[in-house]
């Protein structure tokens, strides 16, 4: 399939769950912050990439709480996420959301983990992180290493 590149100026925010296609490869990149708001899910095969000039900002809503169901371990957002600044995980007022990341996570000014779960942090994580090879495999050609020839050209 071929790749989708998308591009917007300024702030984004996402809307709405988002469940990404079987076979399909989207690059989304934003000149300013994304707000993520709700959760992303990507399937093996499938590709999802976010390149930010600006910050990633989760909101501090968006999550799990493992105390009401400890055995649910679902992914928060799945795929590919650079961010030119930080990447932050609201702490929000009172929230008390587990943060599940499937995929690759590169942040140039750092992560900002400011979850907690309050009575629970004792249990649990507020924050997982797990590496999505297939994100690599699924990669679009398109954003890869080029080949460049050199040559010596005589004075």
């Amino acid at each position: 399939p071929a790749s989708e590149l998308y591009y917007f100026s300024g702030a984004v925010t996402t809307s709405g769950n988002c469940q990404i296609e079987a076979n399909r490869k989207i690059t989304i990149l934003v000149n300013g912050d994304l707000t993520i708001g709700k959760e992303i899910s990507v399937p093996v095969g499938s590709f999802l990439g976010f390149i930010v000039s600006g910050n990633i900002i989760i909101d501090s809503n968006l999550g799990n709480n493992p105390a009401s169901a400890p055995q649910r371990n679902n992914s928060t957002i799945e795929g590919v996420f650079f961010a030119n600044g930080t990447f932050n995980l609201g702490a929000g007022v009172g929230g008390h959301e587990k943060f599940v990341g499937r995929g690759i996570f590169i942040a140039y000014n750092g992560f900002n983990l400011q979850r907690t779960l309050g009575a629970n942090d004792k249990f649990y994580p507020a924050e997982s992180f797990e590496y999505r090879p297939d994100f690599l495999i699924n990669f679009p050609g398109q954003m890869g290493v080029r080949k460049i020839s050199w040559k010596e050209v005589a004075p």
